[in-house]
């Protein structure tokens, strides 16, 4: 099972905006391994960031993880 979220942030002080996206793969209770996309939106350019996170549950409400 998966889970996508995408949110898009609009700063007219910076004339930007951001865009992330993932998905969250749900492999155990213990393990989510996410893939996620980053881009900020300029007059200059369009940078596009791509991050592979591993996510390990510890406790019920505490998540520890690791990016690259």
């Amino acid at each position: 099972m998966f889970y996508f979220n995408g949110d898009i942030h609009n700063d007219p002080k910076d004339d930007m905006a951001k865009y992330v996206s993932s998905f969250v793969f749900n492999a155990s209770d213990l393990l989510y391994p996410i893939i996620e996309t980053r881009c900020e939106i300029t007059a200059d350019g369009t940078p596009i960031f791509l991050l592979l996170v591993i996510k390990f549950r510890i406790q019920e409400n505490q998540i520890i993880g690791t990016s690259f």
